[in-house]
């Protein structure tokens, strides 16, 4: 029932019902006359004037979508009336009333709203103070907002302080330090009390739940904080719940600290830096030690501990070696010297961890993806959605320009029995004046003079509060008798639009004015069959105002005469009629507050036919919209849908036609009766319909076709913003976007064909919650279908090529790498809620065995591990490694003449083994499935890119664990290893890197055994491959192997020495090549020249007379060169080995052509700055080569 308050002041407002009620206050649901939004009106005693004051101090102030909107207050004898946005969701607390607790994906979506409002707040120096679900309202779109600012304060400073009126706050949720005498707000506090909202949403229990307040105060000051273990959190809430509940103010979470809290998705970007200081409380509660986070230390990746052998050094000589006197004698000039600080060390240029692999392209290690901010699916199915408030609007119809510009007729003051007012301010001034009115027309006056002073009314009653009183005095029933009576068109025109005037802006008419045998919906009904085109214009608009205020009348019989009239007249042969009673019917429809019975009344399939039918004339685009809106509100409403479904179905191309056209006021109406068609009817050939190239172009569509600067005249007083409709447009075609997906393959064809999902993806990101959640549920659609297509697929001996594709677009090219469709999927992959991760992970499994679909189901795998957001962190991980991983291996046994597969297939494996968590199954699969796998892989003969792409895997998994050198020998993989280093297009980085891991393994595979294998000859011939390809790392990479070797004879027992020395003489071979490497620009890789420096040095000490002749058979233009360009450590070991040369065939050297110019070049070493040791030593080598 309508309640008329204060007409004063609040008859700009149809209050309706109450929708809260606190200790000192109600709030009532209203709606402000001439607007189609909804308000809601709080009416507070005067008793609480000082808060309501402070409240309204703040709102006015404040401009947030976080903040609840503030429009007016009115102040009465008795309350002070307080006009805010509605929120069609309540509060916080009833949404726990129903739902009991939320899940931390909700708590992730409403934290993040009441973060940004605190935020907001603060930033302007203003203190919430009273934060709890009860002051948290949900709007339309699911958006929190702030409300209640009665308690806000501005930051306090001691003046303030002192004079603080106001309560605390709310005492279960007030922080410790607020319970104290002179109690100081802060941004700590506000904090506090966010804990224990978050707290509450998780729990469905308040933190602090006694009633009694000293106890209350007690414990929240006393007790520490413990977390129920009966509700499932996550780490990263806790602790920033024990963040927010920091007892200590002082310690408490920081504004800095709370936006980039891990628990949220993604680093929350508000600026901190600019909020204002609080000078009170940093006196107050100075800091005392930097607070550290639970959550700031770096934490190893689980399973991942850091293997002590990837840093490890070549192994030094032992003590006993080092300080034997037999050490000391055989130990080559370049061995390194313990414990002497001007001895160049053999290792003192070797990097102390390994280089990452340089040979495949695209074998990086995969990378976390930025953080994006996951969207929470809505809680309401997607049919749930498609009617949003916005739909609900109620429009104008009396003076409405969008319907029909009726001009305000003119008077003649002259003729008027009564002096023209604007004003009526003195008691009775205004009955007097409207009497006199009454009394001019009831008696005898002409025709034009009644014109006349109807014309006047006309001008008055748009006034509300002229309005009121007319509808509710004689001068009402006289005005109805006159119509009744009138037998002029003319005069009953002008009746028409007075008596409409006066209805649409009157709060309260009675009932029995309205309906009585003699009351005006009678009269106009009983006007109506014989009127003019025009009177029957103003007939029916003013029956639809009168339609809709009595069907929000529950205690009012709704005439059914006034039904039918409306009904009939939507099928008027008068298009402005047809709008009139188009809108009337739809304003009835939408209204929350029409009763069922009168709603019930016109669910008619003959008035569906009418709208249909009229459809197709109808050439204004407003009433085409009305129409559309009229058709999608008997289709929502209707008990009996079938009727009204099999007509809307003959129309669907018509109706498509309307969203086509571009305009949003159309389109959006029209998607309404789509969407509520294709949810009704998932068998509907969707793709004859509509056309999913022209969803996205809808979608692309940045500017809508209504004029941005019209004015609200033009644009009629109720039409929505364009930013609201093109918000509606966009929720709507993707919800036409997702039945469509439900309805048909060849719906899901299109899509993916039309790169549907780019659009979407952009509407992931949409501020806009209403888009954003259709967004979300669109992809969770298009996930669960490419989650079915993987086991129709492999169960289809031959699958349709169509079916490949969609399977292939919609998963690798769009939900895989598209990033926030990526995100959305793998989270729905994680939470697991329907076993959708085991589906995934068995269905890859079944298509890369079927022999059509494996090379398409590896090709997918790469982008699935491309970053470690498919990871669980739970015991599911190891699925992978029982089933789709053991696929892939085979995959390496199975497809030896498909490149592009192999490759992608060690993509994969390398990925995987990288992201997922080290445990008992993944070495099961390395050492049952994979390693087995490369002896065919090894040895079939592969291409160049699949091998070096094999030997990266294989080399990141000896990186990671030295053991697994052992694990090769055992499987005889060594020789294999090494035969690729006799080629220059088989040798990578990642190669000669594993060899040199394995030449290093001295306690796992024997040198002996390599020598066996004739690893020195492989590596002289890798050398000069090395050299001569320019491939400095690599060569870098053999030098330190071949160094390994040479050392390592002096680790050796003596009868073993002379094998070594043996096998190492074969390493001569390579000395031309080392100093190529020297004298060589390796640009990044020094460590080629020392490493090849310290060989060339040990060569020549231990291998004289080989290295002379080699040298005399190559040239000693390369040992020249390599001493021209050489850094003064490596020209010292250089000169080593020249000495050791000298000394013992000089007389053989001397016979090269290049002996002067190295003679000279020795000499000049010995004139310049080059450090003292290798000056001194370059004169000692040049008195050895110029002595008698």
């Amino acid at each position: 029932m309508r309640k008329r308050i204060q007409p004063a002041k609040m008859e700009n407002y149809n209050i309706y019902d109450e929708i809260g009620r606190g200790s000192h206050s109600v709030v009532y649901k209203a709606r402000r006359k001439r607007s189609i939004e909804y308000v809601a009106v709080k009416s507070t005693g005067k008793g609480r004037k000082d808060k309501v004051h402070n409240e309204v101090l703040h709102l006015i102030k404040l401009e947030s979508t976080f903040v609840l909107k503030f429009y007016n207050w009115y102040e009465s004898s008795n309350h002070i009336w307080i006009i805010f946005e509605f929120c069609i969701g309540g509060d916080l607390l009833k949404l726990l009333a129903q739902d009991t607790a939320l899940p931390e994906t909700s708590l992730q979506t409403f934290g993040h709203d009441l973060v940004h409002g605190l935020h907001y707040v603060h930033s302007q120096g203003v203190l919430y103070c009273d934060l709890k679900p009860a002051n948290v309202l949900v709007d339309e779109y699911g958006s929190l907002k702030l409300a209640d600012f009665g308690l806000a304060r501005r930051i306090p400073t001691v003046e303030a302080l002192e004079k603080d009126p106001l309560a605390p706050g709310s005492p279960h949720y007030m922080a410790p330090e607020l319970f104290e005498a002179t109690p100081l707000h802060s941004f700590a506090s506000d904090f506090w009390a966010l804990g224990c909202v978050l707290y509450e949403l998780r729990v469905g229990t308040q933190l602090f739940p006694h009633r009694d307040f000293n106890q209350l105060r007690h414990t929240i000051q006393t007790t520490h904080l413990t977390l129920p273990d009966a509700v499932d959190m996550s780490e990263p809430f806790k602790a920033l719940l024990r963040r927010l509940l920091e007892p200590d103010p002082a310690r408490r979470m920081t504004w800095s600290e709370l936006v980039q809290h891990p628990f949220w998705d993604a680093v929350l970007e508000l600026d901190t830096s600019a909020l204002p200081a609080q000078d009170l409380f940093a006196a107050k509660y100075p800091s005392t030690a930097e607070t550290t986070t639970m959550w700031a230390a770096p934490v190893e990746k689980a399973g991942r501990p850091p293997s002590p052998q990837l840093a490890s050094p070549v192994k030094p000589p032992s003590d006993a070696l080092v300080h034997s006197d037999e050490a000391v004698k055989v130990r080559p000039a370049t061995a390194p010297e313990h414990g002497t600080d001007n001895q160049v060390s053999h290792d003192d240029a070797m990097p102390r961890h390994p280089s990452p692999p340089r040979t495949a392209p695209a074998m990086t290690r995969p990378m976390p993806m930025d953080k994006i901010e996951l969207v929470a699916l809505p809680t309401k199915a997607a049919h749930q959605r498609i009617y949003t408030t916005a739909d609900c609007a109620v429009r104008p119809i009396v003076s409405c320009d969008e319907i029909e510009a009726v001009a305000v007729p003119r008077y003649k003051e002259a003729s008027l029995p009564v002096r023209p007012a604007i004003a009526f301010d003195l008691p009775g001034e205004l009955e007097a004046h409207l009497e006199q009115l009454y009394l001019f027309l009831r008696g005898d006056a002409g025709a034009n003079d009644k014109h006349n002073a109807l014309a006047y009314l006309c001008a008055l009653v748009p006034a509300p509060k002229i309005a009121n009183v007319v509808a509710n005095s004689s001068l009402l029933t006289l005005l109805v008798k006159l119509l009744d009576r009138s037998t002029s068109s003319a005069l009953s025109t002008r009746l028409g639009l007075v008596l409409g005037l006066i209805v649409r802006h009157a709060a309260f008419i009675s009932t029995d004015a309205l309906l009585s045998l003699d009351g005006l919906v009678p009269v106009l009904l009983r006007v109506l069959p014989s009127a003019s085109e025009v009177l029957g214009r103003r007939a029916t608009a003013c029956l639809g105002e009168l339609a809709f205020y009595l069907s929000t009348l529950p205690t009012t019989s709704f005439p059914s005469a006034l039904v039918d009239a409306l009904v009939s007249a939507v099928d008027a042969p008068d298009a402005i009629t047809r709008h009139y009673a188009t809108q009337a019917i739809c304003n009835i429809l939408v209204n929350a507050s029409t009763a069922s019975a009168v709603r019930d009344a016109f669910l008619k399939v003959s008035l569906l036919d009418a709208v249909y039918r009229r459809t197709s004339d109808i050439d204004a685009l407003p009433l085409r919209v009305a129409a559309m809106h009229l058709a999608s509100q008997l289709l929502k409403h209707t008990s009996s849908p079938d009727p009204f479904l099999d007509r809307t179905v003959l129309v669907l191309p018509s109706i498509w036609a309307c969203v086509r056209v571009g305009d949003a006021a159309l389109a959006v109406p029209s998607l309404n009766i789509l969407n509520c068609v294709l949810a009704a009817r998932p068998s509907l050939p969707v793709t004859s319909i509509v056309s999913v190239g022209d969803i996205a172009l809808l979608l692309q569509k940045k500017e809508l076709d209504l004029d941005a600067d019209a004015t609200s005249e033009t644009l009629g007083r109720f039409q929505h913003s364009n930013a609201r409709l093109r918000t509606l447009l966009q929720g709507k075609l993707l919800l036409l976007a997702y039945f469509g997906l439900q309805s048909s393959r060849d719906f899901a064809l299109a899509f993916v064909a039309a790169n549907l999902l780019d659009e979407v993806e952009r509407c992931l990101h949409a501020a806009q919650t209403y888009v954003a959640h259709s967004a979300a549920q669109v992809v969770s659609l298009a996930g669960r279908i490419a989650l079915e297509l993987t086991f129709t697929l492999a169960s289809s001996a031959s699958p349709p090529s169509s079916v490949v594709d969609l399977f292939e677009t919609l998963l690798g090219r769009q939900l895989l790498t598209l990033p926030r469709c990526r995100h959305q999927f793998m989270a729905m992959l994680r939470a697991n809620e329907h076993e959708e991760f085991e589906c995934f992970v068995l269905g890859s499994t079944e298509l890369l065995k079927h022999p059509e679909l494996q090379t398409c189901m590896v090709q997918l795998l790469v982008p699935v591990f491309a970053t470690d957001d498919i990871l669980l962190g739970t015991e599911r991980d190891r699925l992978w490694f029982d089933s789709a991983l053991v696929a892939v291996a085979d995959l390496l046994l199975s497809a030896p003449d498909m490149p592009d597969t192999l490759v992608a297939a060690i993509r994969v494996l390398f990925s995987a083994l990288n992201i997922l968590p080290r445990a008992e199954s993944r070495d099961v699969f390395v050492l049952q499935a994979l390693l087995p796998a490369y002896r065919s892989l090894l040895t079939s003969g592969h291409h160049t890119v699949v091998l070096r792409f094999a030997i990266e895997l294989l080399y990141d998994l000896v990186q990671q664990d030295a053991s697994y050198v052992a694990i090769l020998h055992r499987l005889e993989l060594l020789p294999l290893l090494f035969r690729l280093l006799l080629q220059p297009a088989t040798i990578s980085a990642s190669a000669t890197q594993l060899v040199r891991r394995v030449v290093e393994a001295h306690d796992v595979v024997p040198t002996d055994v390599l020598y066996e294998l004739d690893l020195p000859k492989t590596l002289a011939v890798c050398s000069a491959h090395c050299a001569a390809n320019q491939l400095w790392s690599c060569a870098s990479d053999i030098g330190q192997s071949m160094y390994s070797l040479l050392y390592a004879q002096y680790e050796a027992p003596n009868d073993a020495r002379l094998l070594y020395a043996q096998s190492h003489a074969v390493l001569v071979e390579a000395l031309p090549s080392l100093l190529a490497v020297c004298a060589a620009d390796t640009g990044d890789e020094a460590d080629a020249h020392e490493h090849a420096s310290r060989c060339v040095s040990l060569l020549c000490q231990l291998f004289g007379a080989e290295a002379s002749a080699m040298l005399l058979r190559k040239g000693l233009a390369s040992f020249l060169s390599a001493l021209r360009a050489s850094s003064a450590p490596v020209l010292f070991r250089l000169l080593l080995g020249l000495k050791s040369l000298v000394s013992e065939h000089r007389v053989s050297l001397t016979k090269d052509p290049h002996w002067p110019h190295l003679i000279e070049r020795v000499l000049g070493i010995g004139s310049e700055d080059q450090g003292r040791k290798s000056t001194l030593l370059a004169r000692e080598v040049y008195h050895l080569m110029t002595a008698p």
